[in-house]
Formats: structure tokens, C-alpha cells, sequence
């Protein structure tokens, strides 16, 4: 217990922040590369588990830096790649379902549809939009395989949509979005 409270004080000393949270089973500690190490020999059965936070280190494969291009509205506009090699301006649209995508998009992409979907826009009524599939999306390292994407023909910049986003939690900032990994 006392190489455990040495652990604990060494880590607040060096400005890392524990929660405690009483979903987590196991006892641990995070290194610097982000690997849980095993601390139940120290801890015990009895303990409180700690829970570490997510680094913030930009070297970390859990925190991806994005910038923004610009805005629409209030709204991040930032660069999105598809398939690996073709770069789009999309809004960052963390109230959408899913992802969006213009019909010019569509052409570039040479995305099929193969199905299609009744859809709620921010408006309240409901539109109907080809579904076609895209090998990849990716910003700045995060990257989703084989997703569905709709196909809108009115709008000017496709949505990036909860379908990307969701395994991250998202902080935006005024220059930058921070995705950072769930666990």
C-alpha cells in the first residue's frame, strides 16, 4: 500500500489528475506510451481502483490535433480525407447521425448507391438520400473503414458525422478540434 500511495503522490506531483471512478474493475497505472500496467499485487482485492486520465500528449495515439480551416456559421470547417487520397472541405457536424456527402463528392469518389434512407434534417422534416459506401475516412490519423455515407444534392460542403466521431470524445477550440480515444 505504501509503493501504491508513492505512485499516487508522484503522479500528482508530476500534475497528472486521478478520478476516481467505481466502474473500473482492475487496478492500474498508465505509462508514458499509454499501456496499462498491472498494480493488483500492490493493491489488493479490497482497493479503490484509480482510473488514469487520457494523455494529452501530442505524441499520443490517443489525442489527434485538427485544424480548422475556417468556419460556417459558428461551425468547424476542416479537411476530411477519402479512400486514402482525395481531400474534401467538410463542416464538422457533431449533431449529425451520420456522415454527408455532396453529389459532386459523390461523382470525385465514384461512390455507388445501394440503398437509400428517410433522413431528419436540422429543420425537422424528413428528406430521402441515396446511400452509397466509401473505403475510408480520415482526419489527420483517425481513420474509419467501409462507412455508408448519404448523398445530399443541395448542399455546397458535406457533414462529417457522429458515425466518424463516435468513438472519440471531441473538445473545440477556436483554431483546432482535439479528438481524444475512448477506452
Amino acid at each position: 500500500m505504501r509503493i501504491l500511495r508513492s505512485l499516487v503522490s508522484l503522479a500528482i506531483l508530476a500534475g497528472w489528475n486521478y478520478p476516481l471512478l467505481a466502474q473500473e474493475p482492475e487496478c492500474f497505472i498508465q505509462n508514458s506510451k499509454g499501456t496499462k500496467v498491472d498494480l493488483a499485487h500492490i493493491c489488493g482485492k479490497n482497493s479503490v481502483p484509480v482510473a488514469l486520465p487520457k494523455s494529452n500528449s501530442p505524441q499520443s495515439p490517443q489525442f489527434i490535433t485538427i485544424p480548422i480551416k475556417n468556419r460556417r456559421g459558428n461551425t468547424p470547417v476542416i479537411e476530411v480525407v477519402f479512400n486514402g487520397n482525395q481531400t474534401f472541405d467538410m463542416i464538422l457536424d457533431t449533431g449529425a447521425t451520420g456522415t454527408v456527402i455532396t453529389e459532386q463528392m459523390a461523382a470525385a469518389l465514384k461512390v455507388r448507391p445501394f440503398t437509400s434512407i428517410k433522413a431528419q434534417v436540422a429543420d425537422g422534416s424528413f428528406v430521402v438520400f441515396p446511400v452509397g459506401l466509401v473505403e475510408s475516412i480520415g482526419v489527420n490519423g483517425a481513420t474509419v473503414n467501409r462507412i455508408p455515407v448519404a448523398i445530399a444534392p443541395q448542399i455546397r460542403l458535406g457533414l462529417l458525422g457522429n458515425d466518424f466521431l463516435n468513438s472519440y470524445d471531441v473538445k473545440i477550440k477556436r483554431e483546432t478540434i482535439e479528438l481524444y480515444q475512448r477506452n
